[in-house]
């Protein structure tokens, strides 16, 4: 529906109490007989095109419980002492994409008759010129929900809001610039989603923190000044499922408290922090961990091994990828490790066997359980593979694909009995398929084409399962799966070449990543 005419008729409705307009293409100015439908108690007009100017509209409109006028392209100045004899109003809903609308709560003098329990005033349209916090908020005591982010308030951090609101349940004040520091209410807080990053808020954080606050399960404190230590009353969060204190000034050794209490994150994020001593504390609990960013902070390792400048697990990648980020991310149980886009042009694999090798060699024979798989595809390795991946026994997961590796596929790869997906396509392996990979019964996946392989396929276990989509680009491969016969007199001329980019069966996945993946580790106590 367009246009303002398609409104006017609703006039005529003189009792009308709620009415519904949201999310049509409405266009043009409110008419002003919508102001005369004083027995409204829900307007709701979010997301169309209305433009004009509507504070004389609404100011007539004293019945009003529900006002969402956000998502229109309104202009001019709305002050909010428009809405001071709306002493039924409960939800107030306005944010615009416009430039030209200006939202007033300080001019002219007002006292709200009013307690809100829903305020959603973001995108950078309120209070313009003066950028003070509206004090109308000071009279509200029943506030449930509140979101003034992105309109660069400035002004200590009113931390009042939460003190005075009991039942509030959502404060987001993200992006703005308020100083001071932040205070607790002086009681326990039911409040559930904490935003209010990116301001100028320093100190620290007090101790009692996660005891005042224990509800709490979202919380973004990033882009701040705090500094200090992390309470450990933090661990007294037991629903908390996302937690960034990235981008701040916070100092020393994480709390052993933080990753002991089976608290369920899905994303912990400390970067960009001056955090030292060990990384993973003993009695770690990880139990639905999506996202874990520790980068460019101090920490170690474990004990004994020097800071990198790439913490969390760099031993695996140190030293060939010294200084890069890291992430954790998990999916279906498996916590893994995800390393930024890099191009491995060593020249040779030797130095990811080093790797391996020094990780192996320096380490508790417990680390070789951190591994669920390794994925070093669309890189420019090149160079044998090295045998000793096959002592990584643990891993289900193993891509080496679009490189240049030559020589043969290892016989230790047979010891890899938890695999369920191995590639090695798109390389120049040569050589014969070894025999003793029938052992790997779990191998789900498997995908050698466009290698230079030779001989007989294999045809037992899991490898009866596979067709010829693994094998295609091997020309010296036979077999009956692949359809080719192993008689000398009776081989079938070689394929054509084809050319990787061309081809789109078999779903060649040409977005790229490298990773080292990270199973559950044996020496954390783990909660289910």
């Amino acid at each position: 529906m367009k246009g303002s005419f398609s409104i006017q008729g609703l006039c005529k409705v003189k009792n009308l109490v709620e009415l519904g307009l949201q999310e049509n293409q409405f266009s043009g100015p409110l008419p002003e007989c919508i102001g005369k439908l004083t027995n409204l108690q829900v307007l709701d007009l979010s997301f169309n095109q209305l433009s004009g100017n509507i504070q004389s509209i609404v100011s007539k409109l004293t019945s009003l419980k529900y006002l969402h006028l956000s998502g229109n392209e309104f202009e001019g100045l709305f002050s909010l002492s428009a809405l001071a004899n709306h002493s039924k109003l409960e939800a107030f809903m306005f944010s615009s994409g416009s430039s030209r609308l200006e939202l007033e709560t300080e001019t002219p003098t007002w006292f709200p008759t009013f307690q809100l329990k829903f305020i959603d005033l973001p995108n950078r349209n309120l209070n313009v010129r003066t950028k003070a916090i509206p004090s109308f908020l000071l009279y509200q005591y029943d506030i449930r929900f509140i979101d003034l982010s992105d309109n660069m308030l400035v002004g200590t951090f009113p931390s009042w809001i939460f003190q005075n609101n009991s039942k509030l349940r959502v404060m987001n004040l993200m992006n703005n610039s308020f100083t001071g520091t932040f205070h607790l209410p002086n009681y326990k807080h039911d409040l559930l989603r904490l935003e209010i990053s990116t301001n100028n808020i320093t100190g620290v954080l007090p101790k009692e923190f996660g005891l005042v606050l224990s509800n709490l399960r979202y919380i973004n404190m990033s882009r701040n000044n705090f500094d200090g230590n992390v309470p450990s009353s933090i661990s007294e969060m037991p629903s908390l499922s996302f937690l960034d204190l990235s981008h701040n000034k916070f100092s020393g050794e994480l709390p052993r408290s933080l990753f002991a209490n089976c608290t369920p994150y899905g994303t912990l994020i400390l970067s960009n922090n001056n955090f030292h001593g060990n990384i993973f504390p003993q009695n770690m609990n990880f139990r639905s961990l999506v996202m874990m960013d520790m980068k460019n902070n101090n920490f170690s390792v474990m004990t004994g091994v020097d800071v990198l400048d790439s913490p969390v697990l760099s031993f695996w990648t140190y030293p060939i990828i010294r200084g890069s980020g890291v992430i954790f991310t998990q999916e279906d149980g498996t916590i893994y490790l995800d390393l930024p886009r890099v191009t491995w042009n060593y020249g040779e694999f030797v130095e990811v066997e080093f790797a391996m090798k020094y990780r192996y060699n320096s380490y508790s024979g417990d680390i070789i359980n951190l591994m669920a798989g390794i994925d070093l595809s669309c890189n420019e390795l090149s160079g044998r593979i090295p045998p000793e991946i096959g002592d990584l026994h643990g891993i289900r997961s193993l891509n080496l694909s679009n490189n240049h590796l030559t020589g043969s596929i290892p016989v230790s790869f047979s010891n890899l009995r938890s695999l369920e997906s191995l590639d090695l396509g798109n390389n120049n392996l040569n050589g014969e398929i070894p025999n003793e990979l029938v052992a790997l019964n779990f191998l789900g996946t498997f995908n050698v084409s466009y290698n230079n392989l030779s001989g007989r396929v294999l045809d037992k276990g899991q490898f009866g399962t596979f067709d010829e989509n693994s094998y295609k680009g091997n020309p010296g491969l036979c077999g009956p799966l692949i359809h080719r016969s192993c008689k000398t007199d009776e081989t079938s001329p070689p394929s054509p070449s084809v050319d990787v980019e061309e081809e789109d069966e078999g779903g060649i996945d040409m977005v790229c990543s490298i990773g080292v993946f990270v199973h559950r580790m044996s020496q954390f106590y783990w909660c289910w």
